[in-house]
């Protein structure tokens, strides 16, 4: 049974929000991803100008004096990052129909292909000591994601291109057939001229 919404708290309680937006909100049934992803880069820009003053702060003095006031604008920030990816998120499942869960394994699988080195889901041989390790690793694994992509993208074309040209030969010989069993003259014609060959 699920708790009252002002009992909810953290993640239960804005997924919740969402929830209730989505189901009686006009406003909220009217946005679009592109709305969204709009607002999303407002909100992204906005917390990296809380991030630069924070470490613009040079002396101890106006770390302390700034830290408190400036700790909760970077969390407010954040807070409304969650939000607006969490809004996406519905408005891309209702325009485009898209099981979400699907789109979060496919980030946890891609994630897991590209760390081969960590223990929970490595292959057990691929080992990571630096930062440039992991890099490496990284853009090695995902150079060979794009050429198998590019791969299976070109067989399906090759494939479909074979296809399209067997379909127009059965057309061509179809055609070519109806041609003749309905022109009477004409296959008499022919008839003719092959035995005239015949006997030449």
């Amino acid at each position: 049974m699920q708790l009252p919404h002002t009992q909810l708290r953290g993640k239960e309680r804005l997924h919740n929000v969402i929830k209730c937006l989505s189901e009686s909100c006009p406003w909220t049934k009217s946005i679009t991803s592109e709305m969204m992803m709009g607002f999303l880069e407002s909100e992204l820009k906005e917390l990296k100008d809380e991030l630069v003053i924070m470490k613009s702060c040079k002396t101890n003095v106006e770390k302390i004096n700034n830290n408190v006031d400036n700790k909760k604008e970077i969390v407010s920030e954040v807070g409304d990052i969650i939000f607006d990816v969490l809004m996406l998120e519905m408005a891309i499942r209702r325009e485009y129909d898209i099981d979400m869960e699907e789109a979060w394994q496919a980030a946890a699988e891609k994630v897991e292909r590209r760390t081969p080195y960590i223990k929970e889901w490595g292959d057990g041989v691929t080992t990571a000591s630096t930062v440039e390790d992991t890099e490496k690793i990284w853009q090695q694994v995902k150079k060979k994601e794009k050429m198998r992509v590019e791969s299976a993208a070109s067989e399906s074309v090759i494939t479909s291109q074979k296809e399209t040209n067997r379909n127009d030969n059965d057309n061509a010989d179809t055609s070519t057939s109806i041609n003749i069993s309905k022109s009477p003259s004409r296959s008499r014609n022919f008839g003719i001229l092959l035995y005239s060959n015949g006997k030449s």
